[in-house]
């Protein structure tokens, strides 16, 4: 999506958000204010460009991008899902 586009828009979703490689430039191109929803697997893989365990480590990757509002973790602990606010 052309980032003039995404001005536009006040929530996004996305799933599997540990296969998009330049993460933290996606987020910079949301607008400010903007609900962003997103999943990540716990679990390492070849595709994955990173791996989350604990909710602690996706704040502080991303805390200063994301207002974290919640993060759930499903009950076999191989997903997580955020609910954030970009700063």
């Amino acid at each position: 999506m052309h980032p003039l586009a995404l001005q536009s828009y006040d929530t996004f979703v996305t799933t599997s958000f540990e296969h998009i490689q330049h993460d933290r430039d996606l987020i910079s191109a949301l607008p400010p204010a903007a609900t962003f929803v997103f999943s990540v697997a716990c679990f390492d893989d070849p595709e994955h460009f990173r791996v989350f365990r604990r909710p602690q480590q996706l704040r502080a990757r991303y805390d200063d991008l994301l207002e974290i509002e919640s993060i759930w973790i499903n009950p076999q602990r191989s997903k997580m899902v955020a609910a954030t606010r970009r700063r």
